[in-house]
């Protein structure tokens, strides 16, 4: 959010931007439908599902900015922890993640390697 404020008191001096926050992804995307809102700013991959899933209705408009890893979160003593990141892994090594990165268009926010904690 303060991105988004930050970027409507530089680029539109005079005449800034209704922000507005929600507390899901689902009621943002509620507002939008009934057109409460004009756009979303969401995670470059909810946005990906919603175009997908809207007949056209709704596009993409604008580059991944501050892309952030997303996966998944385990107690740190589990012993998935190893057994995750190599699954992760061999979809990556047989070429499955980059099938489903492209699907999704998700390129700018996709890996090379499975890593755990590779966001710190």
């Amino acid at each position: 959010m303060n991105d988004a404020k930050a970027a409507s008191a530089k680029d539109c001096a005079g005449k800034p931007i209704d922000i507005q926050t929600f507390q899901t992804n689902d009621a943002a995307n509620l507002a939008l439908n009934s057109k409460r809102v004009d756009a979303v700013f969401a995670q470059s991959a909810t946005n990906a599902y919603v175009t997908s899933v809207s007949k056209g209705q709704y596009k993409v408009v604008s580059k991944t900015d501050n892309p952030a890893l997303i996966g998944a979160c385990m107690a740190k003593d589990s012993k998935l922890v190893k057994a995750v990141q190599a699954g992760i892994q061999k979809l990556i090594d047989d070429g499955t993640y980059k099938t489903i990165v492209e699907k999704w268009n998700l390129k700018s926010s996709s890996v090379d390697t499975a890593t755990v904690n590779g966001g710190q």
